[in-house]
């Protein structure tokens, strides 16, 4: 996994 696609995934998911 990317630093890029993390933060897409923390943002769009919220982490969970």
């Amino acid at each position: 996994m990317d630093i890029q696609t993390l933060k897409v995934v923390m943002a769009g998911r919220g982490k969970g």
